[in-house]
């Protein structure tokens, strides 16, 4: 929990620096190229979420040593689907985001996305250690990027005689940097070098493929339903507006990591009363957080109307222009949804129910590009934000309410 905490708020000063360094226009620019890399993660294909299954199972019955070959496999697989990656998200900067052949935004963003996705390979650590049990040394790997990122911005902000150009650049350069170094120290801290001295088939490598593709759907899902707001928001809007909307979304983000302090709890409460039978019980304790959530959230935006302007004009410098009333609240409703989604979600995982929730983070994922770009079309920006949040309403929050709620009589075998 510190470690994401951290995170967000590096985050959240590094974008401070940034916006002071480049304005307002290139910071809605280097958000752009921000966005694309969440999408870079497709390039192991599914195959990092289901190594950590088989390390979990590989510690659990006999010893990791029987994982060696599936690790080396997903380090071969992602390694070419990394180099594919990077010559598609290259031309994606180049040709796909409003660039204007503007040689600073191209240079840039083909040196942040380039060097992710190449790195791809470099991504077994964190199954690795994730399988193991080692939760905490991998967020610990993973807080090294934000904090590098933030010192290297912090090192540009002193440099004299910078253009805006010359320090987009640079950015760009530093988010690379600091993304190469913490997934090698996560490469060293795991053990993952020496992993991949052990050899592996083409047979091994064809399994994991196989098992590998339904995690590669949800991941493409879920990027559908949270990674492409900011693209969409950005073709209705200036790059300062986006600036803007980033911001607040960041705001959010920093109290939803609070938010979810008591969620931990949810799921080991709902597995031990639905082992116990206690139906009654699981819906009064999923009532209560569903009540929660909607109060926290209600208090939050409440809050955030009051001094999200202010605290946008503080961490931006007064670069940004503030956000308006009808952008917080839209926000603010879509993460009110999105939190007590949450609790419905963990609810259906306790209850053994996971398979339930595919099929509608599926329908979300394309209800929510349809529905935002629609409303974008009819209504600018706000038609965007009311088309995410309709779309999480309908795909999501209200079936997992009604899922949630409908307990099964017996647990599941």
């Amino acid at each position: 929990m510190v470690m994401r905490v951290g995170s967000v708020a590096c985050n959240v000063a590094a974008a401070g620096v940034a916006v002071r360094l480049v304005g307002a226009e290139r910071y809605g620019q280097l958000v752009l190229i921000v966005a694309l890399t969440p999408w870079l993660a497709l390039c192991a294909l599914g195959t990092g979420e289901r190594l950590t299954q088989v390390i979990v199972s590989a510690v659990h019955k006999t010893t990791l040593a029987q994982a060696y070959p599936t690790i080396r496999s997903v380090f071969v697989i992602s390694g070419f689907a990394g180099l594919i990656g990077a010559l598609g998200a290259s031309a994606v900067v180049v040709w796909g985001l409003q660039s204007g052949h503007d040689p600073a935004f191209v240079i840039g963003g083909i040196i942040t996305v380039a060097a992710i996705a190449l790195l791809t390979p470099l991504g077994v650590s964190s199954p690795i250690l994730i399988g193991q049990g080692l939760i905490a040394k991998d967020g610990f790997y993973k807080l090294a990027q934000p904090i590098l990122y933030l010192v290297l911005s912090g090192a540009l902000l002193l440099t004299e005689h910078l253009t805006r150009e010359q320090a987009f650049v640079a950015l760009s350069l530093a988010y690379a940097l600091s993304f190469v170094a913490s997934k090698i120290m996560g490469m060293v801290g795991s053990g993952g070098i020496a992993f991949l001295r052990h050899r592996s088939s083409p047979e091994v490598r064809r399994n994991l493929l196989q098992t590998a593709w339904p995690f590669f759907i949800v991941q493409i899902a879920a990027l559908l339903a949270f990674q492409t707001d900011r693209f969409l928001v950005n073709r209705f809007a200036t790059s300062a507006e986006l600036g803007s909307y980033d911001f607040l979304v960041r705001i959010y983000a920093g109290l939803y990591m609070l938010f979810s302090v008591p969620l931990q709890h949810l799921w080991r409460n709902v597995a031990i009363l639905y082992e116990e039978g206690e139906q009654h019980g699981i819906r009064r304790i999923v009532g209560t957080y569903a009540g929660g959530s909607v109060l926290f959230w209600l208090s939050v935006t409440a809050l955030v109307v009051g001094l999200g302007p202010l605290i946008v004009s503080i961490l931006s410098g007064g670069r940004l222009p503030l956000p308006g009333l009808s952008m917080i609240l839209l926000v603010g409703l879509f993460f009110l949804i999105r939190g007590t989604t949450d609790v419905f979600t963990l609810t259906l995982y306790a209850t053994g129910r996971q398979r339930e929730t595919v099929s509608y983070g599926i329908a979300h994922g394309v209800a929510h590009v349809v529905l935002a770009w629609a409303g974008g079309v009819a209504f600018g920006v706000v038609g965007v934000l009311a088309g995410q949040v309709l779309a999480f309403l309908l795909s999501s929050f209200l079936p997992f309410l009604i899922l949630a709620f409908r307990v099964p009589a017996e647990p599941s075998a």
